[in-house]
């Protein structure tokens, strides 16, 4: 991975962590995000880019977002058509977020070089045509799956717990 270029689509907590993995790798890293933290990319030398910027120039994109009527589809065949030929796609956020399909036909024919999934447009689906493609790697939904992240999702939640009904501010409220 040394001197190739990473895109992280959703700069958020866990493309933050993506990022410096990547470092490790000696990876360029380039980010898009609609509400990117510029002071957070210069302190951490990722370059922000718009969306087709780094679509054009990523070797591999890493995708980190909520999927929401933006974000559906949002790797179509358009969008694969503009890529860097042979690269790798990375999904581990949202189903629903790249047009499977579309995806399928461009492994098929060599213009992307892989798929990584770990969420489908179909959850849990029983078949696939991807299933089929040496080039893709599936995962049954376990990126959190970790004795760490179970323990502190755990405590999370039960810090939330006490929180709210101790009356204590809680950072954690999805919705008031």
């Amino acid at each position: 991975m040394s001197g190739k270029t990473l895109g992280i689509v959703g700069l958020g907590a866990i493309g933050k962590v993506v990022a410096n993995c990547a470092k490790g790798f000696g990876m360029k890293i380039l980010a898009y995000a609609p509400y990117i933290n510029a002071p957070y990319c210069r302190e951490h030398q990722i370059a922000s880019v718009s969306f087709e910027k780094l679509i054009r120039t990523a070797d591999v994109i890493t995708l980190h977002l909520p999927l929401n009527e933006n974000t559906r589809h949002m790797i179509h065949t358009e969008v694969i058509a503009s890529m860097k030929n042979n690269a790798l796609i990375v999904n581990a956020s949202r189903d629903g977020i790249i047009d499977e399909a579309a995806a399928y036909q461009a492994l098929k024919c060599g213009k992307l070089e892989g798929l990584g999934l770990d969420t489908f447009e179909v959850e849990l689906p029983a078949a696939s045509p991807l299933f089929e493609l040496p080039n893709v790697v599936v995962t049954p939904r376990t990126g959190a799956h970790t004795k760490e992240a179970t323990e502190n999702m755990t405590n999370a939640a039960v810090q939330n717990l006490i929180d709210v009904l101790t009356g204590r501010a809680c950072p954690y409220i999805i919705s008031k």
